[in-house]
């Protein structure tokens, strides 16, 4: 029989729970997760095992500086979203309404502050050629100072009324109401006769008083005949100088009962001649 080498077999020195035939009751430990320490390691020594070349790394740096130059691309948020709507909001908005010019009257027509020096004298007695400029000695309206307009901004149409008697004058022009225009309506207007009704409704001293001024006035206005009767401009009595125009909105609410016509009408401020 041949001799077996020493320690043979090799489970005579072997501890009995090495070779046990029963299942072990504990499971496996878990593999160990690698530390960070042994990520490093790993590696830097993969780094060494494989180096670029150099032509590798001439290769890969303009690519790796395009990447770091490039922008990144920015996710919209939502204050960009609202950004975005509110300046879309704004490219459709209308345009804003142009600034009012403001309402005034030209500087012949303008009541002075001082009525003992007006910038025009004119007596509605007389016709618009007697028309003067304020200064010393006094000059005739000049065709620009006719033709200027008589309100601003410029209107085709103006209502006048006035405190000293009770009729609506109406100037009408389609380029723009002038100065010219507004003196010769006022004239026309006011040399017309007084109907009965005018006449009656008055008191009777009201009347006298308007009798006196008829014969005044038919004896100091050379071109007035006394067939003609009594004219509307014989109710003024001594109140036939136009000082101007002035925006009294009390007294034109009042006069005025049509709203959309007070904007266009205008208060005629006379004094004594």
């Amino acid at each position: 029989m041949p001799q077996l080498p020493r320690g043979w077999p090799p489970w005579r020195n072997a501890q009995p729970e090495q070779y046990s035939s029963q299942p072990q009751s504990q499971p496996p430990p878990p593999p160990q997760q690698p530390s960070r320490n042994e990520h490093v390691s790993s590696a830097r020594n993969h780094t060494s095992r494989k180096p670029a070349t150099p032509s590798r790394r001439a290769s890969l740096l303009p690519a790796a500086a395009a990447a770091l130059l490039s922008p990144k691309p920015r996710l919209p948020t939502q204050t960009s979203q609202r950004r975005a709507s509110t300046h879309g909001a704004t490219a459709h908005r209308p345009a804003p309404e142009p600034k009012k010019q403001a309402v005034g009257v030209c500087e012949l027509l303008s009541v002075s502050l001082s009525h003992d020096r007006p910038h025009i004298t004119y007596d509605v007695r007389m016709p618009v050629s007697s028309a003067r400029v304020w200064h010393y000695p006094p000059a005739k309206l000049s065709s620009s100072e006719r033709d200027a307009l008589a309100v601003v901004p410029a209107t085709s149409r103006i209502q006048i009324i006035s405190k000293f008697f009770p009729w609506d004058i109406e100037v009408v022009n389609r380029k723009g109401v002038t100065c010219g225009d507004v003196l010769q309506a006022v004239h026309d207007a006011l040399n017309r006769r007084i109907a009965s009704s005018e006449w009656w409704i008055v008191q009777e001293t009201q009347r006298q008083q308007v009798s006196m001024a008829f014969d005044k006035n038919c004896t100091e206005t050379p071109s007035r005949d006394r067939t003609e009767g009594i004219l509307r401009v014989d109710w003024l009595r001594d109140w036939t100088a136009v000082l101007g125009l002035v925006k009294d909105n009390d007294f034109i609410d009042r006069r005025v009962y049509d709203k959309k016509a007070r904007p266009s009408t205008w208060v005629l401020v006379l004094t004594r001649a």
